[in-house]
């Protein structure tokens, strides 16, 4: 992470199926405490691959499973907002 950088890159993944049907986990011990799958990059790490490894890592579910058709890139915070 460069020095100047205050955060840790960070990939996240919405699956969805065929029916807008959207996967959300609850959290290992901690019950009402819904997410998507996320973390984040390594040093060096591509984001497309990243998301596939953080979905595989927490959910079992491996990249030939999955169509990932637009990353969408942001930073946060969006120090341009009104």
């Amino acid at each position: 992470m460069p020095k100047a950088q205050t955060f840790r890159a960070n990939v996240g993944v919405i699956i969805a199926n065929h029916e807008g049907k959207v996967l959300a986990l609850q959290r290992h011990g901690k019950p009402g405490a819904w997410q998507m799958p996320q973390g984040g990059l390594d040093v060096g790490e591509e984001p497309q691959s990243a998301a596939l490894r953080e979905l595989t890592e927490e959910t079992g579910i491996q990249a030939d499973q999955v169509c990932l058709p637009a990353p969408t890139v942001y930073l946060l915070p969006l120090n341009n907002c009104a």
